[in-house]
């Protein structure tokens, strides 16, 4: 751990249980598992399903699927999915038991926009890398463990979700 860490974590230590401070220092002292269920046992994950709503789905439904296409060319994400990439990834991660649907979608999604293209890695690699957020990037990763590895874990589905979506990839302009 780093003295910018340290010092980081040193200010956030009596930081108030709920508050994000808590969080970040918690996501540094407390073991993974135990982390996973203080922060990610619950299984709401509204702004996920926002965002899969908004995003993910549209893209594998028929009806409006033209409309969606005009909507995102008007609001100009940083990425264009194509809809029969995902389609056709979707039909290949079907059998795959690593993950549960809706992750399936995310996945097939990411492909179809060109995630894996643009950062010159296969989706295989990218499940089993630790810089999964920015496979771009030389920097210590975000995660301290791979996809496969968090979805070890007894709530490792939710937390994934969470922060798949908050990904750099997406944020960028």
């Amino acid at each position: 751990m780093d003295e910018a860490l340290k010092k980081e974590l040193e200010k956030c230590k009596d930081a108030a249980e709920g508050t994000l401070d808590k969080q970040f220092y918690d996501f540094y002292i407390l073991d993974f598992a135990d982390y996973l269920k203080k922060y990610y046992s619950s299984s709401e994950l509204t702004k996920w399903k926002q965002w899969n709503g908004k995003y993910v789905l549209p893209c594998f439904r028929k009806e409006g699927r033209e409309e969606w296409y005009e909507w995102l060319k008007k609001y100009q994400p940083p990425f264009y999915p194509d809809y029969l990439i995902a389609e056709d990834f979707f039909d290949k991660l079907k059998i795959d038991k690593r993950f549960d649907n809706d992750l399936k979608y995310f996945f097939s999604f990411l492909v179809s926009c060109g995630f894996f293209i643009e950062n010159k890695i296969s989706f295989e690699e990218w499940i089993n890398a630790k810089n999964w957020q920015r496979p771009w990037s030389n920097e210590l990763p975000d995660s301290p463990k791979t996809i496969l590895e968090i979805l070890s874990y007894q709530y490792g589905h939710n937390y994934l979700k969470t922060i798949l979506i908050e990904m750099p990839y997406f944020q960028r302009r």
